[in-house]
């Protein structure tokens, strides 16, 4: 088998019978050590397509790295940095529709790129 291209990937099976595919981000500027990635599925051909996906848009520039950020926590982000120029009663109005739209709906402990990822693909279709 031959070797394979730099920033190409590899693809494994785990011991638990999903597969893996480990791709590099670049380097910790601090470290100068490789930061790697893992993408996981259920079978080789899915993780494959997820690994090209995934390497191409790193060679675009478009590729943006899976954040553990929830959904309440950015709409906190939101209203604490994002609000200052309104006004006081519009910030009210804001803050009691975030509420009652996302956090007491159950929306606020979502991941925010699963969310976005959702999105992307269904604005593709």
């Amino acid at each position: 088998m031959p070797k394979r291209a730099n920033n190409e990937g590899t693809i494994r099976k785990r011991p638990d019978g999903r597969w893996e595919a480990r791709y590099t981000l670049g380097r910790d500027p601090g470290t100068g050590k490789q930061v790697q990635r893992s993408i996981y599925g259920d079978t080789q051909k899915e993780v494959r397509q997820r690994l090209q996906q995934v390497s191409t848009a790193i060679d675009e520039g478009t590729f943006v790295q899976p954040s553990k950020m929830t959904v309440g926590q950015w709409l906190e982000i939101w209203q604490n940095e994002y609000l200052g120029g309104v006004k006081p009663a519009t910030v009210v109005t804001y803050s009691q529709q975030v509420r009652k739209s996302c956090v007491l709906a159950g929306r606020g402990t979502k991941a925010l790129f699963l969310i976005l990822y959702s999105l992307t693909i269904w604005a593709n279709t």
